[in-house]
């Protein structure tokens, strides 16, 4: 009698020690791993208690054969109580199996809410944002330059679209462009597509549409990430908005190096003998190529553009076809001397004419020369400083015509997404009165 209230006991302890794992379990809502992990436990359990079932069973039987009507010991009471127990052991068995019943029901519903989620996680991941907003103020002498006010210097509504994990494409709109800074200018429409993939930097990649010239540091850099305003009087001259048309391949000869070869309209969509008319003025392409080392603390990189200039008529003049040559030798260090100090720097060695909205037949291709150093310092992971030094010289061949000047930017980080940028800059051009002019700006971006 003792090993049968004792097999009774062990019985008891079973269904509390089954009943906490699985009230415990009910309550998150789990994740794919849980949910495995949950639905082997429900199994593992249906059997241990299907196995109970069966032992109550079959001691409830044995115990009832061993009962005699005509035992007067009290051993039949016993036994009877027994019985009694191991059917209400048995019942809550029963009840514990349809419980059981009802969490594997609803595990199997979790696992198909965990597809649906995730299906949907993916459909989410292959749009990704990348918005930003310049808001500034803007003093200057400049002759002809920007008045000094408020302004949006740029708001720019940006997203790159996953098709699929070769295919992918970037678009990007600014909003706050023209006289007025209300009107809407395309900026990227760039198509990716990778040819020979690989997460090491090792592959084949072809890039078309309308997208950064890779030529030195500065037009590929975002505007959203510069430490000046704007960019240098070199680039902003000869490259305006940065942006070609055409396509590219690049290719990752190593996890540290890339080379990359193009061909594209020979003027930036922006060009001042480009804007306004249609694409591919005068039939005119350019080639590009290019070669670059990186590593966490340097980059270098040398490129080179090469094609025509297409002859521009403007009232009853015309400029005439020219060459368009431009090499470019770029390099930046992170670390210099001390750990917060970086230096950036950007040669230009070209030929071709300074583009214009009116026409000369004496606007023929002259040797020019553009570069460019900007030495920086992380105070903190917050502050920022920045010195530029920049020089431009439209006609080698005659002097007098060479613009240079010098800069300081103070950049504080709100956070990672906002910061702050107050920049004052002061340049010489003899070509233009008065020959020393200064631009102050204090910029407020917020970037998503």
């Amino acid at each position: 009698m003792a090993d049968v209230w004792r097999r009774s006991l062990v019985v008891a302890g079973l269904i509390l020690l089954l009943g906490v794992p699985l009230c415990a379990q009910q309550k998150p809502a789990p994740n794919s791993e849980q949910t495995v992990r949950l639905k082997d436990v429900v199994r593992n359990t249906q059997k241990r208690i299907a196995s109970l079932q069966q032992q109550s069973r079959q001691w409830r039987l044995s115990l009832a054969a061993q009962t005699q009507p005509d035992d007067e010991s009290g051993s039949e009471s016993s036994n009877g109580d027994v019985l009694q127990k191991l059917e209400e052991i048995e019942q809550k068995l029963q009840a514990m199996q349809e419980a059981i019943s009802d969490i594997q029901g609803w595990i199997e519903g979790q696992n198909e809410s965990l597809m649906v989620m995730a299906n949907d996680i993916t459909e989410i991941k292959r749009f990704r944002a990348g918005n930003y907003v310049q808001f500034q103020y803007r003093d200057t002498n400049e002759p002809g330059g920007t008045p000094d006010a408020f302004a949006l210097r740029r708001f720019r509504i940006s997203q790159t679209n996953t098709v699929d994990p070769r295919t992918s494409m970037r678009l990007s709109f600014d909003v706050a462009t023209g006289t007025d800074t209300l009107q809407a200018q395309l900026r990227d429409a760039q198509l990716i597509y990778d040819i020979e993939p690989s997460d090491v930097k090792v592959g084949v990649q072809l890039l078309l549409g309308q997208q950064p010239l890779p030529l030195g540091y500065e037009l590929e850099r975002s505007s959203a990430e510069r430490e000046f305003p704007e960019r240098t009087y070199a680039n902003r001259t000869m490259f305006n908005g940065e942006r070609g048309r055409g396509l590219y391949l690049r290719y990752g000869t190593s996890m540290n190096s890339l080379v990359h070869i193009g061909v594209w309209d020979a003027l930036t969509f922006n060009d001042p003998e480009q804007r306004g008319r249609a694409p591919g003025v005068g039939n005119q392409l350019a080639m590009s190529g290019g070669f670059r080392v990186y590593s966490t603390t340097y980059d270098f990189g040398v490129s080179y553009f090469a094609g025509k200039r297409p002859a521009f008529t403007a009232g009853n003049q015309t400029s005439p076809e020219v060459d368009r040559r431009f090499l470019f030798v770029d390099g930046s260090y992170i670390g210099l001397i001390v750990p917060n100090l970086f230096v950036r720097g950007e040669a230009m060695f070209g030929k071709d004419r300074v583009p214009s909205t009116t026409a000369a037949a004496n606007r023929t291709a002259k040797d020019m020369l553009g570069w460019h150093v900007l030495l920086g310092y992380n105070l903190s992971a917050r502050n920022q400083i920045a010195l530029r030094y920049e020089q431009f010289d439209a006609d080698k061949d005659t002097a007098g015509n060479s613009v240079y000047g010098y800069g300081a930017a103070y950049i504080y980080y709100i956070n990672p997404g906002a910061r702050v940028t107050a920049a004052y800059e002061v340049l010489f051009d003899s070509a233009r009165t008065p020959k020393r002019y200064h631009i102050t700006t204090l910029r407020l971006q917020f970037r998503m």
